[in-house]
């Protein structure tokens, strides 16, 4: 695997479209990866799912991420996807009930043992990497689940570990634990990548200093110029901050993508609200966001926020 920066794009349900994830890699994301796929999904050739693992031209290093519990189903379908991607990332992470009950996402923090054998199966399936995220526990945030975890897919031919410093009860609230994420860099060998709370340029470079590589989720939604950001401090220890214009700038570039990939209004309309999230008006114009027809009104709407007239 060869990454031209440190810094990935996370994924996230109903963010990281093709259209976004193109706009991250243009901006210097490392990685780009899907927002998680059901291997059922797939193999049962769902339309919607299909659509989900569409890559766009400009993903250098483009990750498919699966979910399931069962080793052979996820086998098929990481041989189905195979041919379209750089690498095949499995979910481990996910805390939500409906992906849990298959015995798929944060419940796997449970289940090392069933968790390898899905990473063998896959690896033993198909050419490309196979990589895996997950969380650092369950409930009990002093009890770090991840490091068995991690050495299972480790021993069961995993090229890469994702670790999100949250527990599955955490969810997305409360602070990421990277002495946590620590402890899991310490015990395997394979590259491990950091995620949670990665905000600024500053914070990307603290935290590049205790995983690999790390990986930007929310903070990058509607700022994928972030990337470019965190790639500038790297380098240089200063970074042009971005302005509106800039933000409309990438939007428009979005919108163009979003075209070519005949992403869903509602992803658009998503997308705007990210976008304009911390500017002045932009609170009150949500439902004019919302009931805009056409991306054309979307970009008006957006445009009046981050270009009002003088």
């Amino acid at each position: 695997m060869n990454f031209k920066s440190k810094v990935f794009l996370a994924p996230m349900a109903g963010i990281t479209d093709p259209a976004f994830r193109a706009v991250c890699a243009q901006n210097g994301a490392g990685m780009t990866v899907t927002e998680l796929v059901s291997a059922k999904g797939l193999l049962q050739n769902n339309e919607k799912t299909k659509e989900m693992i569409a890559r766009a031209s400009k993903e250098d290093n483009f990750a498919i991420q699966l979910f399931g519990g069962e080793p052979d189903i996820m086998a098929k379908a990481a041989e189905l996807v195979a041919p379209f991607c750089d690498m095949i990332d499995i979910n481990m992470g996910c805390p939500v009930e409906k992906v849990c009950k298959l015995g798929a996402g944060s419940a796997l923090l449970s289940n090392p043992k069933r968790a390898g054998e899905i990473v063998r199966k896959m690896e033993q399936a198909t050419n490309v990497p196979i990589t895996a995220k997950m969380r650092v526990g369950l409930s009990d945030p002093n009890q770090n689940l991840a490091v068995a975890l991690a050495k299972s897919c480790e021993d069961n031919g995993a090229s890469m570990i994702t670790v999100h410093g949250r527990t599955q009860v955490q969810k997305y609230g409360g602070t990421a634990n990277w002495d946590a994420i620590k402890e899991v860099k310490d015990a395997v060998s394979i590259p491990v990548v950091g995620n949670g709370d990665i905000s600024t340029p500053e914070l990307a470079k603290l935290r590049l200093q205790t995983t690999d590589y790390i990986s930007v989720g929310r903070a990058s939604s509607g700022n994928p110029m972030l990337f470019k950001e965190i790639t500038q401090y790297l380098e240089t220890g200063n970074y042009e901050e971005i302005t509106p214009h800039m933000r409309l700038s990438m939007f428009e570039r979005y919108l163009d993508l979003a075209k070519e990939f005949n992403t869903p209004l509602v992803i658009q309309r998503l997308q705007s609200q990210h976008f304009t999230k911390g500017i002045e008006g932009a609170a009150s114009a949500r439902l004019k966001l919302n009931s805009t027809q056409s991306p054309a009104e979307i970009l008006a709407e957006v445009t009046k926020l981050l270009q009002p007239q003088n």
